[in-house]
Order: structure tokens, then sequence, then C-alpha cells
């Protein structure tokens, strides 16, 4: 017994770090995923005995993990079970049109998963507040707001009929200098906001989604990048449902010098990376969440928690005459509000910033949870082994912030086909 529990516990070790980071992407709430988890190791140790082969134990434990997390999902189903007659009854016709509206969007309902069905029956059915909707699931305002968007996004996407949008196909043409920017300081205060874009990117990542950036180099204000980006399908990594995101990038001469692709997922309050591709040497080179490096480049917050979609303050970062104070070797969070205006239009937004040491990067996000202006600002001295100097010098034109007492100078500028 002692070895089979030795022989368990080095093995779990090995691979607990690839587990809970697929039982957290499974669940939506970390309590649950820590419940769903104690299930996994008390099963998987009950059962070890049938393995026959400990070299496959990750793959033995994740197909464990991943039916404890159908279970408990199984479960909350009939919890949240609705009487979706009053949503849908209508009366059945054929019309000469083809089917009536009210079937499609029965249909369409019946396409939701149980909490986005739960969220518009309460909400628009029984037209309940939505403080009201928080008490009855026992959940907070702010995750009720986030949910009620996220299902009523859903339901507008699985809609077979959506509004058509003139010149979609048409390629964006991007000003080939930067437009003139004045971001002007409104208060300390922010106005609440859900932006699902994720940070490092302008995509939401959502089925028929589409965007165009332009990347605008300093001093010159020229641009050397257009990315286009869509979301092409439906995907699903190590058992994580998600979309996939291709996109590439053209040089100021209209040739494509870099093509990749991201696998997102929306949760009720983040938006998370699940893996990427990219093209390198002319090697495809792939990596998931479940791989340690991954994290580094594409993870944020507690146990891969992701970009919250609801923007707030963090008690870490925030904005004392101007300088931005950071106590944590890095942060996320919304510092003030600012009127930003491009190209002759003002737009109220909120300050959206992160903050990893050696760079800090800046989203202006309006009132419709949108990237209005994106900007990336180095540490004087970051990376001056391999450039040679300080940024200082290399850029002495450039804007420069303060942060912790430190230089940070500004580098390059992002718009997006949103503001033109």
């Amino acid at each position: 017994m002692n070895e089979k529990k030795s022989a368990f516990e080095t093995l779990l070790e090995a691979h607990k770090n690839a587990l809970e980071r697929f039982v957290y992407y499974k669940m939506n709430c970390k309590q649950d995923g820590e419940d769903v988890l104690q299930e996994v190791y008390l099963s998987a140790y009950k059962r070890f005995e049938q393995l026959e082969d400990q070299n496959k134990f990750k793959a033995w434990v994740l197909t464990i993990a991943a039916n404890k997390c159908k279970d408990f999902y199984r479960v909350r189903s009939k919890v949240l079970e609705l009487p979706l007659e009053e949503v849908t009854s209508y009366e059945m016709r054929q019309t000469r049109a083809g089917r009536s509206i009210e079937e499609v969007v029965s249909e369409t309902l019946e396409e939701l998963a149980d909490k986005d069905k739960e969220i518009l029956f309460l909400y628009y059915m029984r037209n309940e507040k939505q403080n009201e909707i928080a008490k009855r699931l026992n959940i907070p305002i702010g995750t009720v707001k986030s949910r009620l968007y996220k299902a009523k996004q859903q339901f507008k996407d699985k809609y077979p009929y959506p509004p058509k949008l003139k010149g979609e196909e048409k390629m964006i043409k991007f000003p080939k200098v930067m437009p003139e920017v004045s971001i002007v300081f409104k208060g300390d205060v922010p106005f609440e906001v859900i932006c699902e874009e994720g940070f490092g990117g302008f995509i939401i990542p959502r089925e028929h989604e589409k965007c165009s950036v332009a990347f605008y180099d300093y001093p010159e204000k020229t641009m050397t990048i257009q990315r286009e980006s869509k979301v092409t399908r439906k995907a699903m990594i190590s058992g994580i449902e998600c979309v996939e995101i291709e996109s590439k990038e053209y040089n100021s001469e209209g040739e494509m010098v870099y093509e990749c692709a991201e696998y997102i997922r929306l949760t009720e309050d983040a938006v998370q990376y699940v893996a990427e591709w990219h093209i390198e040497n002319g090697v495809k080179k792939f990596a998931t969440f479940l791989e340690e490096n991954f994290l580094e480049h594409f993870g944020w917050g507690e146990d891969n928690y992701g970009f919250p979609i609801q923007l707030k303050q963090d008690a870490h970062l925030k904005l004392v005459d101007g300088e931005i104070i950071c106590d944590q070797k890095e942060a996320i969070g919304v510092i003030g509000r600012y009127d930003v205006t491009i190209q002759g239009k003002t737009y109220d937004t909120v300050r959206y910033v992160l903050f990893e040491g050696d760079l800090i990067a800046e989203k202006y996000i309006d009132q419709k949870g949108r990237t209005v202006l994106w900007r990336r600002y180095n540490k004087d001295n970051w990376q001056i082994e391999r450039y040679g100097s300080k940024w200082s010098e290399r850029l002495p034109q450039n804007i420069q912030i303060k942060v912790n007492g430190e230089n940070y100078v500004h580098w390059y500028d992002c718009i997006t086909d949103y503001i033109l």
C-alpha cells in the first residue's frame, strides 16, 4: 500500500501543475475548481492500480479530470433547469416565406448554455432587476452584468439572420502617418465597463468577429505593420472549448511578413489564452496552456485566471501626481478617466494599464468596451545589451513617463478599424 501511495504521489507531483491548469480552465470559479480537483485526486488514487502503463499517467489523470468536470456541469445543469416553455412558447406554423421568426428564436435559444438561458429568462421574461438576480443566484452583481452581456452576445451570434454590414469584405485602409492624438486627464474615478478583447489583442474572441490593426513607430509616426485578424472557427484544445483567431501581418508595401493563430475563450469573467501557433523559419510551432513557458507569455492572474473583462482599479496600481506607482512586480488595472481625441473625434475612455517591470502597455477603452488607442513604453534601460543604448538616447523626442521613480520611454502606438 505504501509503495502504491509513493508511486502515485510521485507521478501526481510531476503532472500536478498541468492538471490544475486543466481543471481551472474548465471551471469558471476557483472554489469549484478546488472541489473538482479533490474529487480527481481521490478517484485517481482509488483507481491507480488499474493503470497498466505509468508512462501514460498524465493522459490518464487528465481524462479523469475531464469526466469530473462533466459531472460537475451535469449536476449544475439540473439545478439551473428552466421553464423554457415560458420563454419559447409560440404557435407552430409554416408561412410562404418559410419558418416563422418565433420558431427561429426558439431554436436559437435551445443552442445556448443553460446559464445563458437562465439569465435571459430572469431578466427579460421575469423582468427581474440585476440586483434581484444576484441575490437569487448568490453571485456578485458584476458577474450578473457580465453574464447577461455574454448571454445576449451568444444569442446574437447564433441567431441565423445577423444584420448585414456594408463593405465588410473591403480591405481597411489606415493612414500612412499616425493621426494626431490628444489625451486629457478627466479624473481619478473611472466608469464601469466590460471589455472582452483581452489585453494583448483587439479582437473579441467570438464567432464571426474581425479586426484590423495598424502599428505606428515613433518618432516618425509611420505605419510599419498592418494586422488582419478574424475568428475562423470553433476549436477544442485539450478538452477546452475556444475559438481560433488567425492573424496575418503585412508591411508598408503590402507584403505578408508574419502569420500566426491564437486559441482564446471567454469565461463569465475573463479572457483566457488556450494555445497558439506561429511560423518560425518555415516551421509551424505550437504551444498550449499545459506548458509552463506558455503562461509566461500569454497567461495572467492567479492560476491563470485570465484577463478580467470587467475593468476596475487595482489596489497595487495607482496614479500619484501623474506618476504610476506599483508595489508589485506586475499588475493590471484602471488608473483614471481620459478624453482621447483622434482625427477630430473625442472618446470618453478609461486608461487600462499593464505593468510588467520592464514595460508598460496601456489601452484607452471607451464606454462600449473597445480600444481607442494602444500604447507601449519601455523602461529606459530595457534590453540595453541588445540595443546598445538607453531608449531615451535612441528615441530622445518621444514622450517619457515616470513609473516608480524611473523613466519609461514611449515606443509605438496601435489603432484599429474601430475608430476609422
